[in-house]
């Protein structure tokens, strides 16, 4: 999704984002279900992942609009999915109106709701949502669009959601790797989040275990939350030197923080949010 949307979700300051509520029994499948003013992107974004993936609904069914990946484009319609390392991936929204809803999933039951490969977001981070699905997934959208009000929209996931899931379960100590890696917001390494939890875990369990699940390796999850961090940083306080920043968010000096940013974005951070 837009990166400025993550970075408003994780720092709870915008008002116009509203979290939606819904089924709590469905916390194992949705990690966030967000409604966001399209005014908030009518130019050129840096979309991003967070390690949850994301189905974005435009406000209106017949919405076009494009991806730029690695400066190649790729047209999408008004439902999108977006997941993976997402590096140099840019979106131009078009115009627009309304309110755009975001479904954040759990990226453990996420490929089994909609039947894809977790591999499917490695080569290409974004897909037209009814390109890769199949027709069942297809009356879903269609059946959206034709929700009279925010109250048939939610209900309507919630049912498609609750009929779906799948029954089977999923590995804890996932789990707890993910939600601790969030919580040190990318400044570690995999050996010292095994011993972190108190495990004897070797890189292979948790590179095997990523893989399957998210799609990307544990490595690259974490150097992917550290940039994360590291974006809302200096977005939110573009006085603060770089030093302090690349410090802070665990990078060994400036350099490495520019160099990283670079492979994210494909510009320095001055460069970027000067034009961003």
């Amino acid at each position: 999704m837009p990166i400025s949307f993550l970075k408003d979700i994780k720092s709870k300051q915008n008002q116009e984002i509203v979290k939606l509520l819904f089924r709590s029994n469905l916390d194992e499948h949705i990690q966030g279900l967000y409604l966001f003013n399209s005014k908030l992107v009518q130019s050129r974004h840096l979309l991003f992942n967070d390690g949850f993936p994301a189905l974005i609904l435009m406000p209106s069914a017949e919405h076009r609009s494009n991806v730029q990946i690695d400066d190649e484009n790729f047209p999408v319609g008004a439902a999108w999915l977006c997941g993976g390392l997402m590096k140099r991936v840019f979106w131009e929204p078009g115009a627009t109106s309304g309110e755009i809803l975001i479904i954040q999933f759990q990226p453990f039951s996420f490929f089994d709701l909609f039947n894809l490969n977790p591999e499917i977001f490695t080569s290409k981070p974004v897909h037209d949502f009814c390109e890769i699905t199949g027709n069942v997934f297809k009356s879903f959208i269609t059946a959206f669009y034709n929700c009279v009000d925010l109250k048939q929209k939610v209900n309507l996931i919630e049912s498609f959601i609750s009929n779906r899931r799948p029954n089977q379960t999923y590995p804890h100590l996932l789990k707890e790797g993910i939600r601790y890696i969030q919580d040190k917001q990318g400044d570690l390494s995999v050996k010292e989040l095994s011993f972190a939890l108190g495990l004897n875990l070797s890189y292979k369990w948790w590179e095997r275990t990523f893989k399957r699940h998210l799609g990307m390796s544990p490595q690259r999850y974490i150097q992917s939350q550290r940039f994360l961090y590291t974006y809302i940083e200096l977005d939110t306080s573009p006085k603060k030197e770089l030093i302090e920043v690349a410090l802070n968010n665990g990078y060994c000096d400036m350099n490495h923080l520019v160099k990283n940013f670079r492979e994210y974005t494909g510009e320095p951070p001055r460069t970027f949010f000067r034009k961003y």
